[in-house]
């Protein structure tokens, strides 16, 4: 028997294809359309989950998310407040901070991305793949340019720009630099 806990239930949509699993918690003004939501999962409000989307079991989405186009998440995963995701496959065990953009991705197991991190997927002229192994941890306003790849093990320092594929086991740094400059006033 299903024991779907609706905040506020005339505030949402779910469409007719849409299937939603046990013991799920979903707050007011969720739009859940043509998907699937495990078993265990907590929707907050305002988030819209469409285009044949899959949520596996006890994944947590903060609220005002997006997730669309075929995408797919593993259990146990925490996707966190104004994170969209486009046409994208994350694993098990992950956790998006909150203000992520993650298009066109194949994301392994226990991948977290800090605050505001980026996959910049368009080149101007055609959507690009990323592809992000197991173990990854991305920083805080981090930007991924496709097409890449990052190996497995590694770690991504806050503010890093990737525009050339990461072998496994790797530390990026980004190079900091603090500039000062004076401002006569005239």
């Amino acid at each position: 028997m299903k024991n779907i806990n609706f905040l506020a239930k005339k505030t949402c949509y779910i469409s007719k294809n849409s299937k939603i699993g046990n013991n799920c918690t979903i707050y007011p003004s969720v739009v859940i359309i043509d998907s699937e939501i495990g078993d265990n999962v907590t929707i907050q409000t305002g988030t819209i989950i469409k285009d044949n989307s899959i949520i596996g079991n006890n994944v947590f989405i903060g609220s005002h998310s997006i997730i669309r186009n075929n995408s797919i998440i593993g259990d146990n995963s925490t996707i966190g407040p104004g994170v969209e995701i486009k046409n994208s496959t994350i694993g098990n065990k992950c956790s998006f901070g909150h203000k992520n953009f993650i298009g066109d991705a194949s994301i392994g197991n226990e991948v977290s991305f800090g605050f505001g991190t980026c996959i910049a997927n368009y080149d101007f002229k055609q959507i690009q793949k990323t592809i992000i192994e197991d173990n990854v941890k991305i920083g805080c306003n981090s930007t991924i340019v496709a097409p890449i790849k990052i190996g497995k093990n590694s770690i991504i320092g806050a503010m890093s720009k990737l525009t050339k594929d990461i072998k496994s086991n790797s530390f990026v740094k980004p190079k900091n630099t603090l500039e000062i400059t004076n401002i006569k006033k005239g």
